[in-house]
């Protein structure tokens, strides 16, 4: 970027993390959450393995096949390629699928089983977030659950390699309700890429959330082996801070992904 790039990224940055910040939250930590946040705040995620049993993965798993099954999402898989869109019901929550009908998603999908509304309301994660962004007033909007399947030019959950916003930081948590090795979507990222010094040097222009994979290999030097993969047993819990340089990678061929993810807002 340009001089006047770097000060405008800078300016941007200012405002979007130091001038908006309120005061430190209030919420204890025990030992467990502070091991969480030491990893959170070192690496940018935290993975925490046994999170869920695997039979609460299993019953999330058939919950999620059943909502989905009968869907208008089931007759667009079998016609063809759609547009971007969601579907409304009387129960709380909606159905989405991206363009290739590789990411089927519901949004609010604590309706749908007790275990997720359990996961929503899990008051553990929010306090790690509010100690992790320094915010008293977070809160969970809704949980995601979805199902990623092989299809050809599948772009992985996410539709890409993104940043959740431009600047802002922001916490998520996951659990992958299937083993996910390299070849079932894993989460993606690139270490680092939330700090300011990225921001003013490394992105193109001002603004800039969504990449290209081009663009990625441009950042990395052409380096793959510098992306890391987040690549963990059923039932694993990551917590994650959505202003890194991400994506759910492209799933292969033959390969299912299940995972649930709360949204986070303050």
């Amino acid at each position: 970027m340009g001089l006047s790039n770097i000060i405008e990224t800078g300016r941007r940055l200012y405002r979007n993390r130091l001038a908006s910040r309120r005061s430190g939250a209030e919420a204890s930590l025990d030992s467990e959450q502070k091991r969480w946040l030491s990893e959170l705040r070192e690496s940018g995620i935290a993975m925490i393995p046994g999170f869920l049993s695997a039979q609460a993965c299993a019953e999330i798993r058939s919950a999620l096949d059943s909502t989905i099954s009968g869907s208008p999402v089931e007759t667009l898989v079998a016609s063809g390629p759609a547009p971007k869109t969601g579907w409304p019901t009387a129960h709380g929550y909606s159905i989405w699928a991206d363009q290739e009908l590789s990411d089927i998603r519901v949004l609010g999908a604590e309706a749908i089983h007790p275990l997720i509304r359990r996961f929503h309301e899990d008051s553990r994660l929010c306090a790690v977030g509010k100690h992790y962004l320094s915010e008293d007033d977070l809160h969970v909007v809704f949980t995601m659950a979805n199902r990623v399947v092989y299809r050809d030019y599948n772009k992985g959950s996410g539709g890409g390699w993104h940043r959740d916003i431009a600047y802002r930081r922001g916490f998520k948590a996951m659990v992958y309700l299937c083993d996910v090795d390299t070849h079932h979507g894993p989460f993606q990222y690139i270490p680092h890429s939330d700090s300011a010094l990225y921001h003013l040097f490394k992105t193109n222009h001002p603004d800039q959330y969504q990449f290209s994979h081009e663009e990625i290999l441009q950042l990395v030097r052409r380096d793959e082996s510098r992306l890391r993969e987040a690549t963990a047993s059923e039932g694993t819990l990551l917590l994650f801070e959505t202003n890194l340089i991400h994506r759910g990678k492209p799933i292969g061929s033959g390969n299912t992904r299940y995972a649930m993810t709360n949204y986070h807002n303050h």
